[in-house]
């Protein structure tokens, strides 16, 4: 298989990348970045603006590609104000997901948050749901959506404080908490993401976060 990965620099981006690389059955993994990424031979990864701005003008050039993981996203924090948010979070996603659609991809799966509801009126998990129901409107093959609780994984570049102290005051509680809201490992969710491209099983998968652990 050849799969792309969006958001290959994230966290559970990275990790998928890490275990599609090591799988004898994976041919190549696509990964756009604006960061340059460490090189591998399974890897290919063009520069994010030039590989958009090309696929906009012909998406056939994805037309190699079997299925797609999306872990594209930021926070109102590094996007600075709502609209640039609501671009990365949802407009962008969309944008790529159509175009993978003209392609004929058939397999995609979408990295989105516990608590996704388009009624919400929180911005991060009401842009999340916006972009789930419009996935569902592209009509792909296979769509899978997961829906992660507070991720734990490798250390990011930049420091969040307010995730920082919700990490170690979920971890002291995550014995007290229901399953669907104890923190989980980013590896965890790449874990699952990867199977769900890689052996599709229905049109519509939607997961919360207590049925990732299913697939380590």
């Amino acid at each position: 298989m050849n799969i792309l990965i969006l958001g290959a620099t994230g966290l559970v981006g990275n990790d998928c990348l890490e275990i599609l690389i090591n799988k004898p059955s994976i041919k190549n993994v696509i990964c756009p970045t604006r960061k340059p990424l460490h090189p591998h031979e399974k890897l290919t990864n063009p520069d994010f603006n030039t590989w958009l701005n090309d696929i906009e003008h012909n998406p056939k050039l994805l037309n190699t590609i079997d299925a797609v993981i999306c872990c594209l996203g930021t926070t109102i924090k590094l996007a600075k104000t709502k609209e640039q948010f609501k671009f990365i979070d949802h407009t962008l996603v969309l944008k790529i997901a159509t175009i993978c659609k003209q392609a004929n991809i058939s397999i995609f799966a979408y990295n989105s948050s516990l608590g996704a509801n388009i009624n919400s009126k929180q911005l991060y998990v009401q842009t999340k749901g916006l972009v789930e129901f419009d996935l569902t409107q592209l009509d792909f093959n296979y769509l899978s959506i997961v829906r992660p609780s507070l991720l734990v994984g490798k250390s990011r570049p930049e420091f969040r404080f307010g995730e920082w102290l919700a990490i170690h005051f979920t971890l002291l509680c995550n014995p007290l908490l229901p399953k669907k809201y104890q923190s989980i490992k980013t590896m965890t969710v790449a874990k699952a993401l990867c199977h769900l491209v890689m052996t599709p099983s229905k049109k519509v998968v939607i997961l919360e976060s207590d049925n990732l652990q299913n697939f380590l």
